[in-house]
């Protein structure tokens, strides 16, 4: 059976209030709880009761924390879970002005209440709880209101923010075709420049061995031929020139062995007049007549 009515009333994080079951009578109360620093106070509506008006220090309603290896602060925030009507699985109860819960078999809490005879003092208390409930109602419109600005401006935020996306992604197409663009127009000329660049240093390097070879070639032929024509024009040279001189010897001799009455002296002026041979070098040297017959030098005495 359930133990808490639907009608809870959160109306700060001190201050609570809703309806639970009493598990003796079956009959529903109101359970108000106003925590503080140090105590915790409750207040207890039944009908056809007088109030009930009770009080705990928080060091006594933690003493139990040890048995539910829980630590003071975790056991704190459930007493005041339980306390507000959030688990269904607790029991309440009042029996001769003590009320207590539990929780199946373990119990959670004790607090010794009192009567409130006094009327000005229980309008005193409910005066203090209704004050905690209009301010908690004036703040929760509040938060509302702000929660709903905020909403607003959340989605015009995430609508501009969605636009901005898109156009980041536009610019960024549109610079990356720009840019492809580019890298290509820079990739043909650096091809072109390196198709000159390549064509122009073919050129310088060619190679040159054919054309030496060829220049070794005919400066060999050059040599060859000024060494060996020379030679023939000299044998030429000197066989003509020794015919030439033999016919002027025989010309000299038979002026002397006839009766041509010249003397040595013009003679010698004649055979001085004789040709002279040329060397291969071009220079002129005087040839040596010697007298093959007798062996003896045509100017001995």
């Amino acid at each position: 059976m359930n133990n808490i009515l639907n009608s809870r009333f959160v109306m700060d994080n001190l201050t609570t209030a809703c309806q639970v079951r009493n598990s003796l009578d079956k009959e529903f109360m109101t359970l108000l709880a106003k925590w503080d620093e140090k105590d915790l106070q409750i207040l207890i509506l039944r009908k056809g009761s007088e109030p009930l008006k009770g009080e705990i220090c928080i060091k006594n309603l933690l003493q139990p924390a040890g048995n539910f290896s829980r630590t003071d602060e975790q056991y704190l925030e459930d007493i005041k879970r339980e306390l507000a009507g959030e688990d269904e699985g607790v029991e309440f109860s009042i029996k001769v002005n003590t009320f207590q819960w539990k929780k199946k078999a373990w119990k959670r809490g004790l607090i010794e209440c009192q009567h409130v005879n006094n009327i000005v003092v229980f309008s005193d208390l409910v005066m203090n709880f209704l004050t905690c409930c209009l301010n908690t109602e004036n703040n929760t419109l509040n938060m509302r209101m702000e929660n709903n600005n905020l909403r607003i401006r959340s989605e015009e935020l995430e609508r501009t923010l969605n636009r901005m996306i898109e156009a980041k992604n536009h610019m960024e197409e549109e610079l990356y075709k720009k840019l492809i663009v580019l890298l290509n127009s820079k990739k043909k000329k650096n091809r072109e420049l390196k198709t000159k660049v390549e064509c122009r240093s073919a050129i310088y390097d060619q190679s040159t061995d054919e054309s030496e070879t060829e220049f070794a070639k005919i400066q060999d032929n050059s040599i060859s031929l000024n060494i060996e024509d020379p030679r023939v024009e000299f044998h030429k040279s000197v066989a003509c020139k020794t015919h030439n001189l033999c016919k002027n010897e025989s010309y000299s001799l038979e002026g002397l062995d006839g009766s041509n009455n010249e003397s040595d002296e013009s003679f010698v002026l004649k055979f001085s007049q004789s040709p002279s041979q040329e060397a291969p070098d071009g220079k002129i040297t005087r040839i040596h007549i010697t007298d093959q017959h007798s062996g003896d030098d045509l100017f001995s005495d």
